[in-house]
């Protein structure tokens, strides 16, 4: 209960272990629910096909990074008109299909990249014990309103002169 609330991982998660370096602290989590729904058809199994180990970054505690080490499983579909054989249990709430950070740290790079840009922004992060690189913070800041934007709410409009007193130009 207290690892679902605290780092906000999804229910049947438990702590496996921990290792604490001079700037990292790792956790070992293994998820624990005895079955999972296939994506594509819903049916439920319980029968695992592999496991592997899933590297996420999250927020930093005590002004150190924290690394999440997840042990997620592979399941058999049992469904026999099914196209995927094989799938991995979700991290709902954690984490998206391929991401390598948690959504919370997803979000606070959202914040620091709206607010100063890439490079300043970059620089920050690294400060801050969520290091990154200008262009992910551009990259979830443009992801960020292509989900949000709908019609543009400014038009700007500039004239110039191409030279003195003749042919005038305007762009929109």
């Amino acid at each position: 209960m207290l690892l679902s609330q605290l780092l906000r991982a999804p229910v049947g998660c438990r702590l496996v272990c921990t290792d604490f370096d001079d700037d990292t602290l790792t956790l070992g989590i293994a998820t624990t629910n005895p079955v999972a729904s296939c994506p594509v058809c819903g049916h439920e199994t319980e029968r695992v096909h592999s496991r592997y180990t899933r590297s996420l970054a999250d927020e930093p505690a005590f002004g150190r990074r924290v690394r999440l080490q997840m042990t997620v499983r592979r399941f058999l579909c049992p469904g026999t008109e099914c196209p995927r054989r094989i799938f991995v249990e979700p991290l709902d709430g954690l984490a998206g299909w391929h991401a390598r950070t948690t959504t919370r740290l997803a979000r606070t790079h959202l914040a620091i990249g709206s607010t100063l840009g890439g490079e300043a922004g970059a620089r920050l992060a690294g400060k801050t014990a969520v290091p990154t690189s200008p262009d992910t913070l551009l990259r979830r800041v443009k992801r960020s309103t292509a989900l949000t934007s709908g019609a543009p709410r400014f038009v700007g409009i500039d004239d110039w002169a191409w030279c003195k007193s003749q042919r005038y130009g305007t762009i929109v």
